[in-house]
């Protein structure tokens, strides 16, 4: 029997006309499998077992094992601190594909079932979730895949095996001697990949409290203290990671990184103790360029403040604000009252300035809580940003002068953190403006007939000595400016997904024509728990034909034939209102039309 072969692209119409022929559609991810034998029977051969299982961060073929002092390779298992993507060589007669995800290498256990699928078209998929650090031996988490078509079903590929750990630490970020950021009071790290959050363990005293920046302010041993601390900080970090998406299972809502080893950083001095009126010195944060009154700088993060001067303050206590403005009119952030030349933004909350009644006799350390009565210079109440909103500003719990050995722990990262970031502003056409105003402590005071009397019953309140309005404007002005802008998520060039031919491939996205949905991935962005990843036909005007929401760096994108633009952006919960963080630049998609091979005889 002789063979004759149409190839046709687009729909298969006006195949009637065929007469006596077998016309079998092969869509070109599905290999046709189908044999034609004389009798005009046909016998399909049994699927074969997906192969070929693949593991990345970004795209098909990398080398990215991850390395690091939690992650050798040793093993061989490919080690990741964010969730990873999946791809798999395309079965030839699949329809499509059924993935499981799981923490046991069995997949016998309901309760260790992490995410599946039992629709995947095209042989690669992302995981919609942010998994969190665990580890095994030799792996944590296992992923295999079968090839479905109509009744007939593979058997499970060989379980693919990786971990999720972190794979770096948060080490001590030294400043340069004679420079402004060799400031005493407050310490700083460089970031670890994937971290959403760190918790810093100031072991003296003992503590625990959460930031979502890389800089902590030592105000536990400036506050209320005289003399201030004047040696050695003793102090360790660990780095968190908030899960976010919903797992099957019951993996933690937070995993942490190993506590560091334990650093130290001396405070030689006390730059508040030089009789002037306070002044901000400069703006630290990720960034290796500080702000300083005189140039201001580009931070990815809120910065944290360092300050000399004392101003007319009874207890050497401070509070920094923010204003969006440089008159300082329109405040956007009010620190928290620190003692010490320095303030860094805290998840955790402010001290408990409300429990102390004598600041002579102080604890020896305060602990986490509501800084009680506090007042501007003009007499409006002020509640920090640290304290948040919608709760009794307490932040943390334990007391740190209680004497027990055991850190108090400061703002659980499972409970809701105060937003302590900023939103972005365009750096060439806006700023932030930061001013430090002296806060003086005054007993309580309760009202006899006309006129206010101190409170018997003890218990004070903080004022603010002068406006920030003042200070700013004040010559030579007591302000800086700094800029803020998120680092944005990065698309990666290369796509994964089927090209027209039926393979598998990782090719530069702009390029390379794709059949069905490709997976893209990208770089993640400082801050951001989620992104956002919106499509449209057009670069410009942009017009969205969709947008998705996912808590990992890679996703699969549900687009018909023809050429895309797509764009992502983070989303920073820590930021109050919009937590929106800016949009990449546009990258390009080619999809290609269907392919269809008519067989005939």
């Amino acid at each position: 029997m002789s063979q004759k072969t149409h190839h046709h692209r687009g729909a298969p119409g006006g195949f009637s006309r065929l007469r006596r022929t077998r016309v079998l559609l092969c869509a070109v991810t599905l290999a046709c499998a189908t044999t034609v034998v004389a009798s005009g029977s046909a016998a399909r051969a049994a699927l074969p077992t997906p192969s070929g299982l693949n593991t990345f961060v970004h795209h098909l073929g990398e080398r990215h094992t991850e390395r690091g002092p939690q992650c050798s390779g040793r093993t061989g298992v490919p080690c990741y601190s964010r969730t990873p993507s999946f791809a798999w060589a395309p079965v030839r007669g699949a329809t499509h594909y059924e993935f499981e995800l799981s923490t046991s290498d069995r997949f016998l256990s309901g309760s260790g079932h992490v995410w599946s699928s039992r629709t995947l078209a095209t042989p690669a998929t992302a995981v919609p979730l942010s998994l969190p650090w665990i580890t095994g031996q030799p792996a944590s988490v296992y992923w295999r895949v079968r090839a479905v078509a109509g009744s007939e079903v593979s058997a499970w590929s060989r379980p693919k095996p990786f971990t999720m750990r972190w794979t770096s630490l948060p080490t001590q970020w030294k400043p340069k001697p004679g420079t402004v950021a060799d400031h005493p009071g407050y310490v700083r790290w460089h970031t670890v990949d994937g971290a959403t959050g760190y918790q810093v363990w100031f072991v003296d005293v003992p503590k625990i409290i959460t930031t979502v920046t890389n800089v902590a302010d030592l105000r536990e041993f400036y506050t209320l203290r005289d003399p201030f601390w004047a040696g050695p900080v003793k102090w360790r970090v660990r780095a968190v990671r908030a899960v976010y998406g919903t797992a099957k299972n019951t993996l933690p809502a937070v995993s942490y990184g190993p506590w560091t080893p334990e650093y130290e950083w001396t405070n030689a001095d006390n730059p508040l103790q030089n009789g002037e009126n306070v002044k901000p010195v400069a703006a630290i944060s990720n960034s290796d360029r500080p702000s300083v009154p005189a140039r201001a700088a580009l931070h990815n993060l809120m910065p944290a403040v360092l300050f000399t001067g004392n101003g007319n303050t009874n207890y050497n206590l401070h509070r920094v604000y923010v204003f969006s403005d440089r008159d300082c009119v329109n405040v956007v952030y009010k620190g928290a009252i620190v003692g010490g030349p320095a303030y860094a933004p805290r998840a955790s909350g402010p001290l408990a300035l409300a429990d102390v009644e004598d600041p002579d006799n102080p604890p020896a350390f305060l602990e986490d809580g509501d800084e009680g009565a506090t007042f501007t210079h003009d007499m409006t109440p002020v509640k920090t940003t640290e304290a948040g909103s919608g709760d009794d500003g307490t932040g943390g719990t334990g007391s740190a002068g209680s004497g027990s050995t055991a850190p108090t722990t400061g703002g659980s990262p499972t409970s809701k953190l105060a937003k302590v970031d900023l939103w972005d502003r365009d750096f060439r056409t806006g700023r932030y403006y930061a001013a430090v105003v002296p806060v003086e402590w005054r007993p309580s005071s309760t009202d006899v007939g006309d006129s206010l009397q101190p409170d018997a019953a003890g218990g004070g309140e903080y004022h603010d000595t002068e406006l920030a309005q003042d200070a700013c404007q004040e010559t030579p002005r007591r302000m800086l400016s700094f800029g803020k802008q998120s680092v944005g998520a990065r698309p990666v060039s290369k796509a994964v997904g089927l090209s027209p031919k039926g393979r598998l491939l990782s090719a530069v996205s702009g390029v390379t024509q794709f059949y069905g949905s490709p997976l893209l991935t990208w770089e993640p962005a400082p801050a951001a728990v989620a992104y956002d990843v919106e499509w449209s036909r057009s670069s410009y005007p942009w017009r969205p034909a969709g947008t998705r929401r996912t808590p990992a760096t890679s996703i699969m994108l549900p687009l018909t034939p023809g050429t895309w633009w797509y764009r992502v952006r983070g989303i920073n919960d820590s930021v109050p209102g919009n937590e929106k963080m800016a949009w990449s630049k546009q990258a390009r998609l080619r999809i290609s039309s269907p392919t269809f091979s008519v067989v005939g005889g």
